[in-house]
């Protein structure tokens, strides 16, 4: 994540509607792992919904090349 980016998740998130929700649907690998952690990390008190692929290696790209 490079330096602009946290602030600019905090305002994204800040113009949710009520009850909006934060889903990270990241690399199911270490990168993801990282990024998922730092979202919510960056995201304090607030829920972030793990949408990744089940198995653990996996990009959304593989999985939707297999659909």
């Amino acid at each position: 994540m490079n330096d602009q980016q946290p602030g600019l998740l905090v305002e994204a998130v800040a113009k949710l509607p009520p009850g909006g929700i934060v889903i990270g649907a990241f690399d199911h690998d270490d990168g993801g792992d990282k990024f998922l952690d730092q979202v919510r990390a960056i995201l304090r008190g607030r829920d972030v919904i793990d949408d990744r692929p089940e198995e653990r290696g996996e990009d959304w790209n593989d999985v939707l090349q297999r659909a």
